[in-house]
């Protein structure tokens, strides 16, 4: 238990660096975009990326957890790898250039054929990272994986800021996006030694049994969180997917900041030494804990002060994107915990189960979004789209403690009870300030960091009081 502890904390610590200075940088460049580019252009690179990830999951082919898992593959097995997946992403890079005059004519939005031609060279350099960064995962090479990460985001948060203020309007997202990509390929393909031998496909067929589930799990799990991006862009127009994809996005920003700093380091390590079940629970609910901690207080802070939030973050023109941000908040916990589970199937080759569970998933979130669709706008999709997350959450737990643990939910719960019922404290005092409109008298950022460091304080001092807990010290309870 002490060696995965030391081995998770390391990992971790290396995973923060990377992914929170990422984050910071991501959200400089989006502040900065935000404000120079109109929400109708941002909504025409969404409709693009929810694309882009569809064909990205059929050019991976469940390739990189694959590789983390298979503790057999050789220098030749991975060169192999690496060559299946160059010729998928030349030939799905192709049709996605090409899909760009489909789309277009079913959003009825022309520019998206050149967006579509520009974004396809996108396609073919991030599934040809897969195999290197694969090789640094299973080596436990964080600390390498992250910096190259970090250096990646801010080469494109430059050009991206650059390209917006030189002129190029929408084709400064295509940079920001397309610049890291580039530069974690390069990097990682030096770091990694990965040695390309003679073109072939055996080694990939070492891996099949594993990665065409992990397949099937990514593909289904992509249709269900995109959907509602399709249909809203389809029925609602630019302008609405633009508002909704800013609140989303900024929902995912703590998984981004907290769980994407963990789930990276699961499966190496939970997959290694022939880890007991016992332990693996144990090692399990210490990362579930900590980021209930982190992640209900978050929740309930994010969702009370929205409009401040969406204000500085992205100024006045996007006031509609207060509301469904507002309601999506109330998840941002839910999101933290169940983007854990994965890791968890994939550490112990149960990902037969990982696929049904995805299926389950996402007829539950598909149905909210159908649900919120018929209501007619994007509040009361997100309205729904909350509750069906709430659902899948209990079905997820459910199913990973069954089936793993031969456990019940009723472990997870305890684990948050606690979390919840503290931050009701501070929640109601926030309340209490903003009822008196007391924070109405400062500007926007003012009144976000009195509130967030007093709001933040009394939760950080209740889990020290009440839970014995304290957050600066990493796992430990």
């Amino acid at each position: 238990m002490d060696k995965i502890t030391g081995q998770l904390r390391s990992g971790v610590i290396f995973s923060a660096m990377g992914q929170y200075g990422t984050t910071i940088m991501t959200l400089i460049v989006t502040s900065v975009l935000s404000r120079l580019l109109s929400p109708d252009q941002y909504g025409i690179v969404a409709i693009v990326l929810v694309f882009l990830s569809f064909f990205q999951i059929f050019a991976e082919l469940g390739a990189g957890p694959a590789i983390i898992q298979n503790k057999d593959m050789t220098d030749k097995d991975n060169s192999d790898v690496f060559w299946v997946l160059l010729m998928m992403g030349i030939v799905l890079g192709g049709a996605f250039a090409f899909s760009g005059h489909l789309v277009a004519f079913l959003y009825r939005q022309k520019e998206l054929v050149n967006v579509f031609l520009a974004m396809s060279p996108l396609l073919v350099v991030s599934v040809l990272t897969i195999v290197p960064n694969a090789i640094l995962l299973k080596r436990k090479r964080f600390r390498a994986v992250n910096f190259i990460t970090l250096i990646g985001a801010f080469l494109g948060a430059i050009v991206g800021i650059l390209a917006a203020l030189s002129g190029l309007g929408i084709y400064s997202l295509v940079l920001s996006n397309l610049i890291p990509a580039i530069m974690k390929l390069i990097l990682m393909f030096k770091e990694s030694n990965l040695k390309l031998k003679k073109i072939g496909y055996h080694g990939y067929t070492k891996i099949l049994s594993f990665s065409r589930y992990q397949l099937g799990f990514t593909l289904i799990n992509f249709f269900s969180r995109n959907l509602d991006n399709l249909l809203v862009g389809k029925y609602f127009g630019a302008v609405a997917l633009a508002n909704y994809n800013k609140s989303y996005q900024l929902i995912m920003y703590p998984n981004t900041i907290f769980t994407n700093v963990i789930t990276p380091v699961l499966q190496p390590i939970f997959s290694s030494d022939n880890v007991k079940l016992d332990v693996l629970k144990e090692a399990y609910e210490r990362v579930l804990f900590i980021l209930s901690l982190i992640g209900v207080p978050l929740s309930l802070y994010m969702a009370m002060m929205s409009k401040q939030i969406i204000v500085f973050l992205y100024g006045n023109q996007w006031m509609s994107a207060i509301t469904p941000f507002m309601i999506l908040s109330v998840t941002v916990w839910i999101q933290m915990l169940i983007s854990t589970t994965g890791s968890v199937f994939q550490s112990v080759n149960k990902v037969g189960f990982l696929m049904f569970g995805g299926i389950i998933s996402a007829l539950i979130l598909v149905t909210s979004i159908l649900i919120g669709l018929l209501v007619g706008d994007i509040n009361g999709l997100a309205l729904s789209l909350t509750v069906g997350f709430f659902v899948n959450f209990v079905f997820s737990f459910s199913l990973l403690y069954t089936v793993i643990f031969k456990s019940t939910i009723i472990d997870v719960i305890r684990l948050i009870l606690k979390p919840i019922l503290i931050s009701l404290v501070p929640g109601l005092m926030l309340q209490l300030v903003l009822n008196l409109h007391v924070v109405d008298k400062f500007n926007v950022f003012l009144s976000l960091s009195s509130t967030g460091l007093g709001y933040f304080a009394i939760v950080l001092f209740l889990y020290w009081k009440v839970l014995k807990v304290n957050l600066f010290v990493v796992f430990r309870r």
